[in-house]
């Protein structure tokens, strides 16, 4: 039997931890199959798919700056994916590619996990109204959240987003902010369930901190979805937030990923210690 195949696409991609995640998930269930770092530069992704798909390779998730470029590359896309614009997982079948966007569900899991809390009927403010808050805010619009709030330094953008996320559901109230309204995000977010800090601010080690320490108040539910431990934390720990990283929604999305693929349950123990190693 060939042995099944599949990756990650990105540009760049070597910075990627989804190999040994994915890959200790295969061996602990014993599915002969690979897992590769596949590097595809952004005006080459057209061609790349189809060598994907050529190649053999059953599925891959995608990552930046490829997750919104993908989608007309793609036979079919689920609805949440293309609401929001965003693929970062793709299964082929019968020679044809199905997109799907699990990164929402990866935060809430990692919220559940966290903070034992769920989406429906709850507040999230998010910071940034980029790609990452998109996909995210899309599916807790449609798992029922009942309110998101989005800040973010253009507004366009913000009000973009707010008709993307009517579009899945008008039950949830949408309100936008700037950053500068410190006094009224200071009420906000004494109401909110949790904050997600969804822009790159914090990837690079002299960053300023991205969220202003006003609003950081004690026992704040916050999640900052870098990977590592940013300014941001730090300080927001110091405060006596509840503050993680985006680690949990990496390996949930990823998880996700794994199901799709494979229609079995995802080792998450298994895949949690390949990523902490």
């Amino acid at each position: 039997m060939t042995k099944l195949k599949y990756g990650i696409i990105g540009w760049p991609v070597k910075h990627s931890r989804s190999p040994q995640m994915q890959m200790s998930a295969f061996q602990a269930l014993n599915i002969d199959a690979r897992y590769d770092l596949i590097p595809i530069k952004p005006e080459c992704l057209a061609t790349g798919i189809k060598e994907l798909i050529t190649k053999g390779y059953s599925g891959w998730n995608v990552t930046v700056p490829h997750k919104t470029n993908i989608l007309p590359f793609l036979d079919e896309t689920e609805t949440t994916a293309k609401v929001c614009g965003s693929v970062n997982s793709v299964i082929v079948r019968d020679g044809k590619s199905f997109g799907y966007s699990t990164d929402g569900y990866g935060l809430q899991m990692s919220i559940k996990e966290s903070f034992s809390i769920g989406i429906k009927g709850k507040t999230f403010l998010f910071w940034g109204s980029g790609g990452a808050a998109t996909a995210v805010s899309a599916h807790f619009v449609n798992s029922g959240a009942e309110e998101i709030i989005l800040v973010n330094r253009t507004l366009e953008k913000a009000q973009a987003l707010k008709q993307k996320l009517q579009v899945v559901s008008t039950k949830t109230n949408v309100k936008i902010y700037h950053p500068s309204q410190i006094s009224e995000l200071a009420s906000v977010t004494k109401t909110v369930d949790v904050i997600i800090q969804s822009t790159s601010v914090g990837l690079n080690t002299e960053d300023p901190i991205s969220i202003p320490k006003e609003l950081l108040i004690p026992s704040l539910n916050l999640v900052d979805m870098i990977y590592s431990e940013t300014i941001l934390l730090r300080a927001a720990k110091k405060l006596g937030c509840n503050a993680i990283d985006g680690k949990g929604m990496l390996l949930h999305q990823g998880a996700k990923s794994f199901e799709i693929w494979t229609e079995r349950e995802a080792p998450v123990k298994v895949m949690r210690n390949a990523l902490k190693s």
